[in-house]
């Protein structure tokens, strides 16, 4: 094992270790691929400038694949952004605490939370009634009963 050898296998750890330290980044993991490729033809090719395309050729292709395999499982697409603060309540489902009729809002508890909530055709939904978020408006739920 030569000099050159040592070193691939060191920035692939390197690599390696940075990866780990960022978790979700997968850009270390394909120059991680790559130095283990130069560090394979290091044992073939015995010139630096022959492994250095290696090393690139590897980390392409393993950048192509990731990107493929990242958007086969829509972890890269742009479309598909996760619902957060009051955008996550749609269709949640909770129970009324406090009546809704068409003149005045009521109360509902969804998860741990408690809402102001209307309903969404304006009937009046009894206390215990089961409920789904159909949308927020402002700081308030509408709900509609689930049968």
């Amino acid at each position: 094992m030569n000099y050159l050898s040592l070193i691939w296998l060191l920035s692939a750890f390197i690599f390696l270790m940075l990866e780990v330290g960022h978790p979700g980044l997968f850009l270390y993991l394909s120059f991680f691929c790559g130095s283990l490729v130069a560090f394979s033809s290091s044992f073939f090719f015995f010139s630096l400038p022959e492994q250095i395309l290696c090393m690139v050729v590897g980390t392409l292709i393993s950048l192509f694949i990731l990107e493929g395999f990242l958007r086969q499982t829509k972890q890269l697409s742009s479309n598909t952004e996760p619902k957060t603060n009051i955008y996550a309540l749609q269709g949640k489902r909770g129970y009324v605490l406090k009546e809704i009729t068409p003149v005045s809002m009521g109360e509902v508890k969804i998860g741990a939370e408690r809402w102001s909530a209307r309903s969404i055709n304006q009937d009046i939904i009894a206390v215990g009634s089961l409920i789904e978020v159909v949308q927020v408006s402002g700081c308030h739920c509408v709900v509609k009963t689930i049968k």
